[in-house]
């Protein structure tokens, strides 16, 4: 009998653990459709090659606060293996973003963990977003330069 009770209680715990996890039948339209992507290039103008394992890095940060460090909303990083322009898709939560704060998109790349180029000019994906975004980096010197 105990034997009985406990395979009956056992297989109640999996039929409970089966039915609460989600169902993909009852995810809502926004469920599946919160995250949205700015898409854009990078590129310099320096006619320099990069070395195998070179890395894309963009940030989608808000700088609203002045004085305060800003807030990283979205980031990526994407290993380059071509020549520039290089394309890049930022996925982000609509949620994070308020009309009335300011936000940039940063861009760099590095090259194990040393910078080497880096976005100079604040540029603002959402103030005109009908325009195609372009990152233009500038190649940063070696320390003490």
């Amino acid at each position: 009998m105990n034997r009985q009770c406990l395979l009956v209680f056992a297989g109640v715990l999996l039929l409970v653990a089966g039915c609460s996890g989600p169902n993909q039948d009852d995810e809502s339209p926004d469920a599946t459709q919160a995250m949205q992507t700015l898409t854009g290039e990078v590129f310099y103008l320096e006619r320099r090659y990069l070395p195998a394992g070179a890395k894309l890095h963009i940030t989608l940060k808000d700088v609203s606060k002045v004085g305060a460090p800003s807030t990283v909303i979205a980031t990526s990083t994407t290993l380059l293996a071509r020549a520039q322009p290089y394309q890049f898709a930022l996925e982000y939560s609509p949620a994070d973003i308020d009309a009335s704060k300011q936000y940039t998109l940063h861009a760099s790349i590095t090259f194990y963990e040393e910078l080497l180029f880096t976005s100079a000019k604040k540029l603002d994906p959402f103030k005109h977003p009908e325009e195609t975004i372009r990152i233009q980096l500038k190649m940063v010197g070696p320390p003490g330069e």
